[in-house]
């Protein structure tokens, strides 16, 4: 069954986090897509 599956399914749920203060706009998502359209770093 492996051998003829039309998927592949792949996963890295590392639980990335922004801990810096200069980072901003990341929403801490509740699936395993992060979305970083929003996230911004300060100078």
């Amino acid at each position: 069954m492996t051998e003829d599956a039309p998927w592949l399914f792949v996963v890295n749920d590392r639980n990335p986090r922004a801990l810096s203060p200069k980072v901003g706009g990341l929403v801490q998502p509740q699936s395993w897509f992060l979305d970083l359209t929003t996230v911004w770093v300060a100078s």
